[in-house]
């Protein structure tokens, strides 16, 4: 029962910061901050995932 009350918890959790990041990005406030942004962009294939 412990182990389904953290996993929902967890779901909840992934599902707001999702959800938060579709807001940001439909209202705009994320391109602003892309705009103001001094570091670059990751390119995803080059992360060596296994050891990050």
């Amino acid at each position: 029962m412990e182990t389904k009350i953290k996993l929902q918890s967890l779901l909840k959790k992934d599902w707001d910061s999702i959800a938060e990041t579709l807001y940001l990005e439909n209202t705009g406030t994320l391109a602003k901050v892309r705009e103001n942004d001094k570091s670059s962009f990751s390119n995803l294939e080059e992360i060596d995932w296994d050891n990050l």
